[in-house]
Parts: C-alpha cells; structure tokens; sequence
C-alpha cells in the first residue's frame, strides 16, 4: 500500500440539507418496524483529507461538492428483557 496515514484536518458538512422525498414503512409480524427514508443530498461540505505516502511526501485533498442518492433505513425491534431464571 502506498499510504501511510490518511486524516481529517477539516471536516464540516456545509449549509445544505439533505431532502427527504419519500417514507415507507413496513411491519415483521410484531418482530420490529422498518422505516426506509428516501433521500437526496447535494451537499456543500468543507472536508480536507491530509494524505501521508510511505515515501514520506505528504499532501492535502479537498472535497467541495458531494451528492448523495439513497435509502436510509431505521430499524425499531421491540426492546424486551426476559429474565431465564
């Protein structure tokens, strides 16, 4: 591998939130509740990498511009104890 180290020195997400275009839920039988979240992020985020080689040359790396397509899902399961004793 050529890197010998890769971290963050600047990482803000920017003024632009993401937009939530659709929901859906679905029920397992009493086993927990999926909610899937459609969204869409096109983001202005300050992100710079700071990037260290093997050879001893290191440089920065910025990141300006993100956009972001998916599905992010949150998963709710029943929380219960059961006591085996």
């Amino acid at each position: 591998m050529v890197l010998s180290s890769l971290s963050f020195s600047m990482f803000t997400l920017g003024t632009v939130a993401p937009q939530f275009t659709g929901v859906s839920i679905v029920e397992d039988r009493g086993e927990g509740i999926t909610m899937g979240l459609e969204m869409n992020w096109e983001g202005n985020p300050n992100i710079i990498l700071d990037i260290k080689t093997r050879l001893g040359v290191g440089f920065p790396v910025q990141v300006k511009n993100i956009a972001f397509t998916g599905v992010f899902r949150l998963i709710f399961k029943p929380l219960v104890y059961i006591n085996a004793h």
